[in-house]
């Protein structure tokens, strides 16, 4: 699988760049509820929950999109570093099940500690 290519068909099917792409977090949604409870979350329909991260003129392609994708369920895990939430993990895949979440949580904690350690560590050299 090429994935700068399916990336690519995904960028001409949306009309969207994938780089520095960001969205808006609703209020009361999924991703909001996600950072809030600050608990990793097994999702066994990823569709589901993709679309809110997608542009409205774009939301009704969520599935589609996970079908370029492959992606099936999903983990999302928050990354907490430096007192709060900053990232998210997302893992997907065609066999994973929710008991996978726990070895998730682990990883993305240690994720969380790297990014801070890296930040901590740029800090350090622009201050010398």
């Amino acid at each position: 699988m090429n994935e700068p290519k399916i990336i690519k068909t995904a960028e001409k099917l949306t009309g969207i760049s994938t780089q520095g792409y960001q969205f808006q977090i609703k209020e009361g949604g999924f991703f909001d509820r996600l950072i809030t409870e600050g608990k990793t979350k097994f999702a066994p329909e990823a569709s589901d929950y993709l679309s809110e991260g997608l542009p409205k003129s774009i939301r009704t392609m969520s599935k589609q999109i996970a079908k370029i994708f492959d992606i099936k369920q999903a983990i999302f895990a928050p990354l907490k570093y430096g007192g709060k939430i900053n990232d998210l993990l997302f893992i997907t895949g065609s066999n994973l099940v929710e008991s996978d979440a726990i070895a998730i949580t682990a990883f993305g904690n240690q994720t969380a500690i790297a990014l801070e350690n890296s930040l901590l560590f740029s800090q350090a050299n622009t201050d010398q």
